[in-house]
């Protein structure tokens, strides 16, 4: 059962992919879309958040342009953070333990999104967005801590994956004067309405801008 879920989690994330490459493929030939693609670091914030690196993400956005500072569209994106071996054992310094920390955490957004573009000329070269995004979070954690003291060993592992919906609020600047290509500096705060309490992280991505 859980393999035919992992397999069902796995073709809803390829269909979803491919539907973007179509849709970033249509928006070079179609003058009222938009696509943007870049890469930047996240940070996992909140309670248990300190034993946590700060990571990477990368993403793409496309919009549609319903009016020339209304844009409607969606956001596919990938974050990954390690464990922060120095935070977690630092309780344990001087005791002669051995430890050996191992795993990951990672995010795959999926998230329909609304921006809305700050009136400008052609000729200015920022132009300031705000943007907001509800959609699907595939959050994966997988980390393990092993400790050797003498002979013995000690191993604790947490495990957890879970598939929520979730909120991105987010804003930005476009540099560059008007034209088919710009430089994006996109930060968001996201939170994923996970069990028990949600979890939440921060992510800046800097990228370009294709389109109108």
């Amino acid at each position: 059962k859980k393999r035919r879920k992992n397999m069902g989690r796995k073709v809803f994330v390829l269909v979803t992919i491919l539907t973007f490459v179509v849709f970033f493929a249509t928006s070079i030939t179609y003058a009222k879309m938009s696509y943007s693609v870049g890469a930047g670091f996240s940070k996992p914030l909140g309670e248990g958040s300190e034993y946590w690196k700060v990571g990477f993400t990368i993403g793409g956005n496309g919009f549609y342009h319903l009016t020339p500072n209304i844009l409607i569209g969606a956001r596919v994106a990938y974050s990954r953070w390690s464990p922060d071996a120095e935070e977690l054992t630092k309780d344990y310094t001087g005791y002669g333990i051995d430890f050996d920390i191992s795993g990951e955490a990672t995010v795959v957004e999926i998230v329909p999104t609304v921006s809305i573009l700050a009136s400008s000329s052609k000729d200015q070269g920022l132009n300031f967005f705000g943007q907001v995004g509800m959609g699907y979070y595939l959050l994966n954690l997988d980390a393990t801590v092993r400790g050797t003291y003498m002979g013995f060993t000690v191993e604790d592992s947490v495990k957890a994956e879970e598939n929520k919906f979730g909120l991105s609020i987010g804003g930005g600047v476009l540099i560059g004067k008007a034209g088919s290509m710009r430089i994006e500096i996109l930060p968001q705060y996201h939170i994923i309405f996970t069990e028990e309490e949600s979890t939440k992280y921060f992510s800046i991505c800097v990228g370009v801008l294709f389109g109108k």
